[in-house]
């Protein structure tokens, strides 16, 4: 049977917690562990940790880092191949980790599975299909993948399998709630970048589709609360652009074999986003930005990046699909 690790990191929110906690326990088998990490919270847990007598909850609490830092401790402490995460302001409806079973039972090469997701904002209004929300605009996730079926276990759902690592370039089609990887396929050196304040999650999932096959699961088995964008969005505009550049530079723009098949795709992607943050640089008029933006992309990309981006300076609506 497949078993899980699941990584829970939570900070001063005790209250969140204990409902990720309830739709965890609603999911798990016998042998599976629930990971808790602490991110060196000033509120207390105690309280809430007496009413979950269960042996599989495993509390452990750090100094304050970071989300990254505590999901690293977690999948240190993991004792399973298989691990899942979960946002202790989000949940998992049941029978989540029951089609993640089923998916690697069945396609044990698998490198990692997610699934879809609803949204729920702050006026408590609920968004189905997440995925199709954060991947607008691009080609739904069901043609980039093969379809599959979950026959014997679950026969209603059906899900996608493929090389997803070059679709994850242009959008971050997956919310780390709905994520699990396989270890016995991965290795188990894979780590969080710690000090990226947005997009870390981005870097890790999209590393995880390198390995091989991915499977989506296409059907709603967690739901993503707007308190996790509160959380995890506290960047300015520059920022949030400069996190993503970031991304793409660390895990695609160092891969060669990716560059030379994709290359093309990679500089379209790259050149979207310098264009807006170079364009927010300018507004802001300041130095200090373009010369951080410069510093990030290499002074060869931005000299030949920036005379197209002048060129559309005021006509954002052409840079999309524009090669350089």
């Amino acid at each position: 049977m497949v078993n899980f690790s699941i990584v829970i990191p939570t900070h001063n929110r005790p209250g969140l917690l204990g409902r990720a906690l309830k739709s965890a326990l609603a999911n798990v088998a016998t042998d599976d562990e629930i990971i808790v990490i602490d991110d060196g919270s000033t509120l207390d847990y105690d309280d809430l940790l007496a009413e979950f007598e269960d042996d599989r909850i495993h509390y452990h609490k750090i100094p304050n880092a970071g989300v990254s830092a505590a999901r690293n401790r977690g999948l240190d402490l993991a004792r399973h191949r298989h691990v899942a995460f979960l946002d202790d302001d989000d949940e998992w409806y049941p029978g989540h980790l029951a089609l993640h079973r089923a998916a690697y039972s069945k396609f044990p090469d698998l490198a990692g599975v997610f699934c879809d997701f609803d949204y729920a904002t702050k006026s408590g209004e609920k968004l189905p299909s997440g995925v199709a929300i954060w991947s607008a605009g691009q080609a739904p996730i069901q043609e980039l993948l093969e379809r599959k079926t979950l026959q014997d276990e679950v026969p209603a759902v059906s899900i996608f399998t493929g090389y997803h690592y070059v679709n994850q370039l242009t959008t971050d089609f997956i919310l780390p709630t709905s994520f699990s990887f396989n270890r016995q396929v991965c290795g188990d050196e894979d780590r969080f970048l710690v000090g990226l304040r947005r997009n870390a999650s981005w870097l890790f999932d999209s590393h995880i589709c390198s390995y091989g096959d991915v499977g989506y699961i296409d059907a709603i088995t967690c739901i993503q609360h707007a308190d996790a964008e509160i959380r995890n969005t506290d960047l300015d505009y520059f920022g949030t652009i400069l996190s993503r550049l970031t991304v793409m530079q660390r895990e695609w723009g160092t891969n060669s074999s990716f560059l030379g098949r994709h290359g093309r795709l990679y500089r379209q992607t790259q050149f979207a986003d310098f264009y807006y943050a170079m364009r927010e640089a300018l507004g802001s008029l300041s130095p200090g930005k373009v010369l951080t933006l410069t510093r990030l992309v290499g002074l060869r990309t931005a000299m030949r990046f920036l005379p197209l981006a002048m060129l559309y300076l005021f006509t954002p609506e052409k840079v999309k699909g524009r090669t350089t």
